[in-house]
């Protein structure tokens, strides 16, 4: 993943939309979010940040944001309940 993420940051003249199309580039900025807030690795958070920063102005998704935060607080199951 970091490979093919720096790949993409290497493409300084597009935009998230001109490499993705929609809905592809919200969904990129969505992983970009969730990689960068589970990322334990130094330098995996550094190179998260950086696709942020270039491809969305430093700002993560707030949906997914949102969704972590109801997550680790045990409001949200990722998971459907087998009920």
């Amino acid at each position: 993943m970091p490979t093919e993420i720096r790949q993409l940051i290497r493409e300084m003249s597009k935009s998230a939309l001109e490499i993705f199309g929609l809905p592809d580039d919200l969904k990129f900025r969505s992983c970009i979010t969730l990689f960068y807030e589970a990322a334990s690795d130094e330098s995996d958070c550094l190179l998260f940040a950086e696709a942020l920063q270039q491809f969305y102005n430093g700002e993560a998704d707030p949906r997914t944001l949102e969704l972590l935060r109801l997550t680790l607080f045990g409001l949200f199951s990722a998971r459907p309940s087998r009920d």
